[in-house]
């Protein structure tokens, strides 16, 4: 199986990509930012389009023509400056239905909402800690009081990022 992929946001084309295996799962690749695989954003998606080719060489071929043919804006590799002298015929493209991308998007929107609990737990942590250390230096905690503080959020899971103004 070798297949060329298009997908599309609602302002066009952004991308071309070529996979060996599955269709859902080198899109679940680029999704959920897999290491060395384009990052695509599942919420901006409004389209994916795909061509099933005969062989691999035909599938390497048509990824690199079409990239240059319409110089998608998330394909950073394979474009040439210059234009195509040469056209060859496009495949026939069908439209993909991935079953998935509703389940895709809840798992991203739980990453997503992970993260931000993190970064907001990281900055509550920053807080207590920059006012422990005004009231330590103006004498109105003592430095035990401070560390304890500091430390109470290093046993939460959450680094101090202030550890060098110590």
């Amino acid at each position: 199986m070798f297949i060329i992929y298009k997908i599309y946001y609602v302002y066009g084309l952004v991308y071309i990509g070529r996979t060996k295996q599955k269709l859902q799962d080198r899109l679940r690749g680029h999704f959920f930012k897999k290491k060395m695989m384009r990052e695509i954003d599942i919420d901006e998606v409004v389209g994916i389009e795909y061509a099933e080719l005969e062989t691999e060489a035909d599938m390497n071929v048509y990824e690199v023509y079409l990239i240059n043919k319409y110089k998608p804006y998330l394909n950073k590799d394979d474009k040439a400056h210059d234009e195509l002298t040469i056209e060859i015929p496009e495949p026939e493209f069908h439209t993909y239905d991935c079953p998935l991308m509703y389940k895709w998007k809840q798992q991203i929107i739980k990453i997503d909402n992970k993260e931000l609990e993190n970064r907001n737990a990281k900055i509550e942590h920053t807080l207590r800690v920059s006012e422990a250390r005004r009231k330590h230096k103006n004498g109105e905690i003592a430095y035990d009081e401070y560390l304890i503080i500091k430390d109470a959020s290093n046993i939460n899971g959450v680094n101090d990022s202030l550890d060098c103004l110590d």
